[in-house]
């Protein structure tokens, strides 16, 4: 496992730059290859014949030169996740539109795509029988297939240059982008919450372990809003502080398990009920705007009127990010020639086509709706 614990923000540029550098003279140097062998040339003399397109030229190769990119961005992924920091956060934020256009490379290669594309040619002119005589020879089949199905949904066939390639390449980096905004929006209201409750009788008969907790909780409450007004005096206070699982106060948080012991041993409905709501609406039109109004003054504050000439940014709700996307997604299914993005979807799915998953909703639907409403008419 990665050493998370000596793992820090100012690694990761230098770390994804040797990274994608690498990456991409391999890639180059696989390109040069596979096109002289599809040319007819053998790229390791200057003999004007070579041998067929192997598998293990293709993609074992590919995916060996990945794994490094792919292992280094998964640990900065988990640690932006579970230990996010606003120094973490920019420097992931920076380098994740290396990431993506690397991907699209590889995505959008003629080069490999017509190296497999003769890898499969090859195989289906051969002896049928023989081909698919073994497991393995089922499986590379299978993996080829699904390679050049997938290249094909990340616009290889969109012509280079084009304004098409361009737009969808662009549509490509906003998915990411909003994709992390999303996250973090959620990770941030997640933490903006918080629910004081002082009332013995309002956690009666909830379990020892929640109890504290929540006792704990509201400690390290205590001490972080001392130093975010700067009272070292309330803060040595707070630290000092002797927590009392039985007495309290608690403070309940929209952390899972803060959430989920509340929501099934909190005996006060009401108390119930404004956890529940904070959980439904995090990073929504109904949380969005104090955040966001927190978040301008912070920048103001620190960069003055530098922020007015920055790029704007994407907001705290993300319900007008889940619209964006949405548009995105009709846009870029265009682009590649289907109707819509759910045709897009289904093309790398086992569904047949979009009206059996419509009918299948609708199925399950019919079956399900009415035990729902008698289990919120039992409930309410």
């Amino acid at each position: 496992l990665p050493k998370f614990q000596s793992i820090h923000p100012p690694q990761l540029p230098p770390a994804m730059t040797s990274i994608l550098s690498q990456l991409d003279a391999s890639f180059a140097s696989l390109e040069s290859s596979l096109s002289a062998k599809l040319a007819g040339r053998d790229p390791s003399s200057s003999s004007s014949s070579s041998s067929p397109i192997s598998y293990d030229e293709v993609l074992p190769a590919l995916e060996k030169m990945q794994h490094p990119l792919g292992y280094a961005w998964s640990i900065a992924s988990h640690l932006n996740g579970v230990k996010n920091t606003d120094e973490l956060r920019k420097e992931y934020e920076a380098n994740q539109p290396k990431v993506v256009q690397a991907s699209m490379k590889f995505g959008q290669s003629k080069v490999l795509y017509d190296a497999l594309s003769s890898l499969r040619t090859s195989w289906e002119t051969a002896d049928e029988e023989a081909a698919t005589s073994s497991f393995l020879a089922a499986q590379r089949r299978r993996a080829v297939s699904n390679t050049l199905r997938s290249m094909t949904l990340q616009g290889v066939g969109l012509p280079v240059g084009s304004p098409e390639q361009v737009r969808f390449n662009e549509i490509k980096l906003r998915f990411a982008e909003l994709s992390t905004a999303f996250s973090n929006n959620v990770l941030d209201a997640t933490k903006a919450f918080g629910l004081t409750v002082t009332d013995p009788s309002d956690v009666e008969d909830v379990p020892e372990s929640a109890l504290a907790m929540w006792a704990e909780a509201h400690k390290r409450f205590l001490v972080k809003e001392a130093e975010t007004e700067g009272d070292e005096e309330k803060k040595t206070e707070a630290e000092g502080m002797e927590v009392d699982a039985a007495k309290g106060p608690w403070r309940i948080t929209l952390d899972g398990p803060s959430y989920i012991a509340a929501m099934q041993h909190m005996p006060n409905r009401d108390v119930r009920k404004k956890v529940y709501l904070g959980y439904l609406t995090r990073a929504s039109e109904f949380t969005a705007s104090e955040a966001e109004a927190e978040a301008e003054a912070e920048a103001a504050d620190n960069k003055g009127e530098e922020t007015k000439e920055e790029k704007a940014p994407i907001g705290k709700n993300n319900v007008l990010i889940i619209e964006e996307i949405l548009k995105l997604r009709k846009e870029m299914a265009g682009l590649l020639g289907f109707d819509n993005y759910a045709e897009m979807s289904l093309a790398s799915k086992m569904a047949p086509d979009v009206a059996s998953v419509t009918n299948l909703s609708n199925l399950i639907l019919e079956k399900a709706l009415p035990a729902a409403q008698r289990e919120l008419a039992a409930a309410t």
